[in-house]
């Protein structure tokens, strides 16, 4: 038996030490798992992280894609703030969309687009150095001269739907507020003011929001009274359109201009309360009806610098106009901005100190019959309180 285990082993027949196992030691073997298992750990959590990255890369190119420009188009770099002034100063022009049909201007032949007219028109200017936001409202019906393609309007709300370049409408509006009022424009935001109950409804079918009316108003069988008043679709859109009440809103556009200060101050008051799940709720409305040029980064962070802005430091002002509205074009009526005390109250508020333009230096466009305007109409600059009132600024 011990030869044929010789004989088996050359290595013992030899005196020789027999030739170490291939197999691995059991502890050894333990060593080999563990260091497998951490590999696989370490490939999983990277697997991990690089699927996360995927998903917020896609939600981001789905949130890019969607605010992206569409319809509005782009703006082009030589309107934008000067290098000088852009790292303290950012105006953005906001935008909302009416694509509602006047019957009475359909019947005198007015020519309307699909593209809606812009009735809203909010130039928004942040101050970062001083912390303070400045928003001038421009008037729907405002006169911006008889060379440029309104539709025959003459006004500057139908700029978006008729005006020379098509494939980037907001160009058209920032275009006359910089070659008009000498207003820089970076970067927009339009909003589709049709889809205003869409946006309550995406809070919940019982959201309302709480919005000071300063004077009872009616009209067509509406009416709101006034006082403090829980405001919803219908009601709200009533509200912000409200014009034509000869007891309650007499001036025009001008009262209702006043009367939506009541709601940015109500929106201002909601939106620095807002949970996370009401944010999340707005994100597809945000996503079909808002459009704009701004990074969805910096849009963000736009957003939380401007709501850690002070109540009394976020103001309000309309542009000076003249208070008789004129004729243009046989049937449509147009209000004119008043150059003096225009260029007085952009220098003030929507200027760097060193940086006014006098009223020479503007391209207010004025009607050829200037003895009908009547007298001015002031700013009415107020500032937002934090009851959702607005209080008197000057």
């Amino acid at each position: 038996s011990t030869a044929r285990k010789a004989k088996n082993n050359p290595d013992e027949k030899k005196g020789r030490q027999p030739a170490p196992s291939r197999t691995q030691p059991a502890g050894r073997r333990r060593r080999k798992k563990k260091a497998s298992l951490g590999k696989k750990i370490a490939i999983g959590f990277v697997s991990v992280l690089c699927l996360m990255a995927m998903g917020a890369a896609g939600f981001y190119w789905y949130v890019a894609h969607s605010l992206a420009p569409r319809e509005s188009g782009s703006l082009t770099q030589d309107i934008a703030t000067p290098p000088e002034y852009s790292k303290d100063l950012t105006n953005i022009l906001v935008l909302g969309i009416d694509y509602d049909d006047d019957p009475a201007e359909q019947a005198l032949g007015v020519q309307r687009s699909k593209n809606g007219n812009t009735d809203m028109i909010l130039y928004v200017q942040f101050n970062k150095k001083e912390n303070t936001v400045h928003m001038l409202q421009i008037p729907r019906d405002t006169f911006v001269g008889l060379d440029l393609p309104t539709g025959g309007t003459g006004r500057i709300n139908a700029l978006y739907a008729h005006g020379a370049d098509q494939e980037n409408r907001v160009q058209n509006i920032a275009q006359v507020l910089y070659d008009q009022l000498q207003l820089p424009v970076d970067d927009y935001v339009v909003i589709d003011m049709q889809m205003l109950q869409g946006m309550m409804t995406a809070l919940g079918d019982q959201f309302a929001l709480q919005v000071y009316v300063p004077v009872t108003m009616e009209y067509n069988g509406s009416r709101l009274e006034q006082g403090y008043r829980w405001l919803q679709g219908e009601e709200l859109e009533f509200f912000l359109r409200q014009r034509k009440d000869s007891s309650a809103t007499p001036r025009g556009d001008i009262d209702r201009l006043n009367n939506q200060r009541y709601f940015y101050s109500a929106l201002f008051r909601y939106m620095r309360t807002m949970s996370v799940g009401e944010m999340m709720r707005l994100v597809p409305w945000a996503l079909n009806y808002v459009e704009t040029d701004i990074d969805p980064v910096q849009c963000v962070a736009l957003a939380l610098s401007v709501m850690e802005v002070p109540d009394a430091n976020i103001s309000m002002g309309r542009l000076p106009m003249y208070g008789t509205q004129t004729y243009y074009n046989t049937y449509h009526y147009v209000s004119d901005v008043a150059p003096q005390q225009a260029a007085g109250f952009l220098n003030q508020y929507f200027r760097p100190a060193d940086a006014s333009v006098s009223a020479s230096e503007l391209n207010i466009q004025l009607p050829a019959d200037v003895s009908q305007l009547g007298a001015v109409i002031d700013p009415e600059l107020s500032q937002m309180g934090t009851d959702g009132t607005v209080n008197d600024a000057t």
